[in-house]
């Protein structure tokens, strides 16, 4: 089921269904965007659907407010997003944000399943950086295309 995003403190966020192995669990407010085109899971939810280190993953380590944190990297196939609203001039910075979030997904050949309020051309029209948004519509342009969904 596609899921809102929704900016919570002027974040994007939404809540994302992880299906592995047969099994599925639902993640709320989930940051799409981290600002390191990354998105951090906690381990212990993911076991529960058998997400977890295998013998060939890269452990990598984090820092942050928090701390030190171990990451393991896994790919995402398939993204579904619903409801991408129109932004206004003033939400340059949530323009930002979906712009990495759409380039990391084009350079790691992600299907992007998508609804939106308005067509990609009129996501960000308008406000500081909607001429460069235009790489951003021709890349979910492409990632439309036959092409694309067929090999990525």
């Amino acid at each position: 089921m596609p899921t809102k995003i929704r900016l919570i403190d002027r974040l994007p966020r939404i809540a994302v269904t992880i299906q592995a192995n047969g099994q599925s669990i639902t993640l709320e407010n989930v940051l799409i965007d981290t600002g390191s085109v990354t998105t951090v899971f906690k381990t212990d939810p993911l076991s529960q659907v058998g997400i977890g280190l295998l013998n060939n993953d890269i452990v990598h380590t984090m820092y942050g407010i928090g701390g030190r944190e171990f990451v393991i990297a896994k790919r995402l196939d398939t993204l579904i997003l619903s409801d991408i609203p129109k932004l206004k001039p003033e939400q340059r910075n949530e323009a930002k944000r979906f712009v990495t979030l759409i380039d990391a997904l084009y350079e790691h050949k992600v299907k992007l399943i998508s609804t939106a309020a308005v067509a990609a051309e009129f996501i960000y029209s308008e406000g500081d950086g909607s001429f460069e948004f235009a790489r951003t519509v021709s890349r979910l342009a492409e990632m439309q295309s036959a092409k694309w969904i067929e090999h990525g």
